[in-house]
């Protein structure tokens, strides 16, 4: 077995061999479907699809993980999907979970059957993680003992064990032009993304008057990364062709983001925006002729965000800026915002049963009876950092949130140690949204709940590795 593992190794296959060994694969698998549709056995099929897709999996493992990506970045959830029709299809959990089995297995394949030169080196990132996850599983157990629902549970831990993915990118050890490479990909999905959601808006908004439909799903979030990183790619001296990427992806982005209609995104996207202008302005010693560039830049974000707005207003025929009014006007009103009233309510239902057990919380799986029926879930509420003390106490928060913690610094200290200005501009871009993430987690759950854990996750081993290879 382990002869036939170093044979299909990505290190240990040439680039002529391996187009060989799929052109194999291919032939075996084009004969087998001949048959299979011939005798009419389905569970033969779908024996020879995930055979053969394993085969090639071990083959090119990274390009598994663009493949997982790009699926669980492209399409809505379900859930959001029956919200919002026009979307041409909807993500699959069980094909969700199949990639992701699948990665990992590859993935811990390679790292078992391949040498390690050298010994892991545990950080505090690592060791909070660890802790972190290893307090899921007994908040799991509480909840569990407690008589809860056995699927709520399962589905309480398994997006947040998805910070997993950190030692899957990790200990792959990627090159740092790699990681610019996914982090460039990343942008291009988020461009498709928004046409996407200029399509559905196009679409959708012929059905009200005067305002922009929202339209709710988890992927603009993306742009909490994508942004700044399109950004310091014009800032950091990005390559020709990355700087052609940020002209063009940067007025889509911000077309995602205002469609959106997300606040608390707004918010934190601008959060990082600034953040990342701050890293740009002391990147060295001439920090005066950063700041007037800081000035230019904020010019440039203004125009194109008036750009973006005469450019929606004249494609939908609707007015983006009454549109923007309407959604800021209850920050200034709260009494006014429904939503709002519900949301801090709920949150006070899961703070009294937080009370109950202060160390250890309610456990996974808990629920809470809903203000409105027609409202959020009941095993839920909108704010990450509640949802961690409501259901793993401050002992569950308390990790994650040094976890956060160890990361953002790690990353500064990246950005600190390193001379290259490209790879400046790749580590700010990444701080910079983890800190713009940890802000718009107040106002849901996508730092814990969302699928796109796993790229939150990629983003941190990405800063650990370039920590790693400049220190």
């Amino acid at each position: 077995m382990l002869d036939i593992i170093d044979t299909i190794n990505t290190k240990t296959i040439k680039a002529k061999d391996k187009n060989i060994f799929i052109l194999l694969i291919v032939v075996e698998l084009l004969f087998s479907l001949l048959f299979v549709f011939k005798e009419g056995n389905i569970e033969l099929l779908i024996a020879i699809y995930f055979l053969t897709a394993f085969l090639l999996a071990i083959s090119f493992p990274s390009l598994l993980v663009y493949i997982l990506i790009f699926y669980m970045s492209i399409l809505p959830s379900y859930s959001n999907y029956l919200r919002h029709p026009f979307f041409f299809s909807y993500l699959s959990l069980p094909i969700f979970i199949a990639l992701i089995s699948l990665t990992a297995l590859v993935f811990g394949i390679e790292f078992v059957f391949t040498d390690k030169k050298k010994p892991y080196n545990f950080s505090a990132i690592d060791y909070s993680l660890i802790l972190f996850i290893s307090w899921l599983i007994l908040s799991s157990l509480h909840g569990l003992s407690n008589g809860l629902s056995f699927k709520i549970v399962l589905r309480d831990f398994f997006f947040p064990a998805l910070y997993l993915f950190y030692f899957i990118v990790y200990l792959k050890n990627w090159s740092e032009e790699r990681i610019f490479r996914f982090w460039d990909f990343l942008v291009i999905i988020t461009i498709l993304i928004s046409f996407e959601y200029i399509y559905v808006a196009m679409v959708e908004s012929s059905f009200i008057k005067f305002f922009l439909k929202r339209i709710a799903t988890q992927q603009p979030h993306l742009a909490q990364f994508t942004f700044p990183i399109a950004l310091s790619l014009l800032l950091f001296n990005g390559k020709s062709g990355e700087k052609i990427l940020a002209i063009i992806s940067l007025p889509l982005i911000l077309s995602l983001i205002f469609l959106s209609q997300q606040r608390g995104l707004w918010i934190s996207v601008v959060f990082s925006i600034l953040v990342l202008l701050v890293f740009y302005i002391f990147k060295d010693k001439d920090s005066e002729k950063r700041l007037k560039r800081f000035l230019g830049f904020i010019i440039v974000i203004s125009i194109l965000s008036i750009f973006m707005i005469i450019m929606l207003a004249k494609l939908f025929e609707r007015s983006p800026v009454l549109t923007l009014i309407f959604r800021f006007e209850s920050i200034f009103h709260p009494s006014k915002d429904i939503s709002a009233i519900i949301r801090f309510g709920e949150i006070a239902r899961a703070l009294h049963q937080w009370e109950q057990n202060i160390l250890l919380g309610s456990g996974l799986g808990a629920t809470i009876n809903p203000i409105t029926l027609s409202h959020y879930s009941p095993y839920l509420v909108d704010n990450s950092f509640i949802y961690l003390l409501w259901k793993t106490g401050l002992i569950g928060l308390g990790l994650f949130l040094f976890f956060m913690i160890s990361s953002i610094k790690m990353g500064i200290d990246a950005y600190k140690i390193t001379n290259k200005i490209r790879t400046k501009g790749l580590i700010a871009a990444l701080v910079s949204g983890l800190i713009g993430l940890n802000i718009v987690a107040m106002t849901n759950t996508s730092i814990i709940l969302y699928r796109f854990v796993i790229v939150w996750a990629i983003a941190i081993a990405s800063l650990k590795i370039i920590y790693n290879q400049n220190k």
